[in-house]
């Protein structure tokens, strides 16, 4: 992060713009819809290198090659049209700029409405998973019940940057420490992936 210019995507209350701006960002810009966590990103931050601004990925207007780290995390699996969004991040990265994209798992997002599940005979949890491979609108209880997500394919996810002219050379599926797992509220996590994250960048320009 050291002197680079980044965005966050989906930056809630700022977390993560702050995490940045310490690991040496050279400034930082937090983009999101809600201006009631804009508001509480506004109290908890005092460093002048972050600024906030109330958009949706799918609007957001930033200059084209103006930003060398494109973050999201837990932000992109709200937005109808991933191939639009993936394009226009493209084009806000300069030649060699870093987007890192963490998802809720397709798998996870695809298993059935309020995790219905199956023990084996080994007493792990087996989800039941329904509707993979049709992509659409996923409506399910976060907080509130009828929250909106886009459940799209792994495929679906991937093809999305490659096709904006991204280069992926990352692709992982996060999961909680070995130590964690045995912990009540995290023994389900090898059982359905929870987490899909890709870093990908834009190709450094041709020599002339």
């Amino acid at each position: 992060m050291r002197g680079r210019r980044v965005v966050d995507i989906g930056c809630g209350d700022g977390w993560l713009c702050r995490l940045a701006a310490e690991a040496g960002a050279a400034g930082v810009v937090g983009l999101d819809p809600s201006q009631r966590m804009l508001d509480l990103a506004d109290g908890r931050t005092s460093d002048a290198r972050i600024t906030y601004r109330r958009a949706f990925a799918e609007d957001a207007e930033l200059e084209t090659g103006s930003v060398d780290v494109v973050l999201s995390v837990l932000a992109l699996h709200y937005v109808a049209d991933l191939d639009a969004v993936a394009r226009r991040i493209a084009r806000w990265l300069r030649p060699g700029g870093d987007v890192l994209a963490i998802v809720e798992h397709p798998l996870f997002l695809a298993t059935a409405s309020d995790r219905e599940y199956a023990e084996t005979a080994a007493g792990r949890r087996a989800y039941l998973l329904h509707s993979y491979a049709l992509e659409g609108e996923r409506r399910e209880r976060w907080f509130v019940p009828g929250v909106l997500k886009h459940h799209r394919t792994v495929s679906s996810f991937v093809n999305a940057f490659i096709g904006a002219g991204l280069v992926i050379d990352r692709l992982a599926e996060p999961l909680p420490d070995p130590g964690l797992v045995d912990q009540t509220e995290l023994t389900d996590a090898t059982a359905a992936p929870p987490l899909l994250a890709l870093r990908a960048r834009r190709a450094e320009a041709s020599p002339a």
